[in-house]
């Protein structure tokens, strides 16, 4: 049967899919990568080659270390690259399958809409950070002649004026398509935002479970109380009781299996990302230390390069930290569903039933939950850790100033 209300891809999804297919980084048809997505991955290497050459070449300390910060983001942003130009079907594929779902409950369907629609919020709010940012490493350095910050390049670009314009082309075009692939990021954010309102919807229908029919077993009570002599509508109450328990097991069954589809699918997200949030969890540190550092120790000459880094550091708390709430979130709404099904109208079932329903709450006792690499685990706890970690090296970093 037909649920009432659903959601769908949302709109601005499909604008960033629309976006990627017109810049050329995603292709309409055809599985060979094109010749010019292969021309912005070699371009984007490249550009990070030139902060990796950079960090080891260039006599500043404090230049190195924002070099070095620099190059870790963008060995991530490569590993996305990779992603959205060899990996487009697949997504896509993934992205629609999992985004159609559908619920009776208007509650539950006005909350899912509320986190979404907040979510979004959060991922636009980033989006124009990061484009502020973009925007900054193009002009200024068209109104100065000088580029934001020091680079390696096969020619001396800080006298030679066509050298300029060649790191100038370099540096503006990797940002460009590195703020890009942002977009991206939100993407993935929403995905995982999916399987918490599956889980959430699930534990509702869970909760559901044979709520109807206490309603109609109190109705039909109370026609026994007025007419005991009726025995054929005793006859019938009790009929209808017996379909009413084959009822709540058979909307159990279903449920199960739709919790089945859900792990499953959880299950192909984790191992589709699980490099890519790896990385992520071992870079984190040293990005925002790195860019705390920058911040605080570098000598900067003018008001936008303040900014330019502070921004940096915003990318790289909310670049991490939304996939770990996000990972949090997804193991406390599965974790919800065994006290769910307990919530429901199990007391009035058989005992044959009863012990159907211990076996599936013992089986929903084991929430979900993200290891990547075999030793990091996606949640809050990681987060604290990861802050902690940077602090410590913020330190190390600070008496090696001084």
């Amino acid at each position: 049967m037909e649920k009432k209300h659903s959601i769908q891809v949302p709109e601005i999804v499909r604008r960033f899919t629309k976006i990627y297919q017109i810049v050329g980084l995603w292709k309409n048809g055809g599985e060979n990568v094109s010749l010019q997505q292969k021309f912005y991955f070699t371009f984007f290497n490249v550009f990070n080659s030139t902060s990796f050459i950079g960090m080891w070449t260039i006599d500043d300390i404090d230049n190195t270390v924002f070099l070095a910060v620099l190059f870790l983001i963008l060995a991530i942003q490569t590993y996305r690259l990779y992603f959205v130009m060899w990996k487009q079907n697949p997504i896509l594929d993934f992205l629609h399958k999992i985004s159609v779902n559908s619920t009776d409950n208007y509650q539950a369907f006005s909350n899912a809409n509320y986190k979404i629609k907040y979510l979004f919020t959060l991922a636009i709010l980033v989006l124009i950070l990061s484009y502020t940012l973009c925007v900054g490493v193009v002009c200024l350095p068209l109104i100065k002649m000088q580029l934001l910050f020091d680079i390696a390049f096969p020619w001396d670009y800080k006298t030679n004026i066509v050298a300029f314009w060649m790191a100038y082309a370099t540096v503006a075009g990797g940002y460009i398509l590195s703020i890009t692939l942002v977009m991206f990021t939100t993407t993935v954010w929403y995905m995982m935002l999916i399987f918490v309102i599956k889980y959430d919807w699930l534990a509702n229908d869970f909760r559901s479970l044979g709520v109807a029919r206490v309603a109609r077993q109190e109705k039909s009570v109370k026609n026994v109380t007025d007419d005991r002599a009726k025995k054929n509508s005793l006859t019938k109450d009790l009929t209808r009781f017996e379909g009413e328990e084959s009822s709540y097991v058979k909307n159990l069954v279903e449920a199960i299996k739709r919790l089945e589809t859900i792990n499953e699918q959880l299950e192909e997200f984790e191992s589709t990302f699980s490099t890519l949030f790896l990385l992520q969890i071992v870079t984190s540190s040293i990005c925002i230390c790195g860019t705390t550092f920058v911040l605080a120790f570098m000598s900067h000459d003018n008001v936008f390069q303040y900014v330019f880094y502070t921004i940096e550091i915003i990318y790289c708390f909310a670049d991490i930290f939304a996939v770990l709430y996000l990972a949090n979130e997804i193991m406390l709404s599965s974790d919800r569903l065994s006290y769910s099904l307990f919530e429901s109208n199990w007391i009035t079932q058989t005992q044959y039933c009863k012990k159907y329903i211990i076996i599936v709450v013992e089986y929903l006792k084991k929430p979900k939950q993200f290891i990547v690499g075999k030793l990091f685990a996606l949640n809050l706890e990681t987060f604290t850790l990861i802050v902690k970690r940077s602090f410590s090296m913020f330190n190390i970093l600070r008496n090696f100033k001084q």
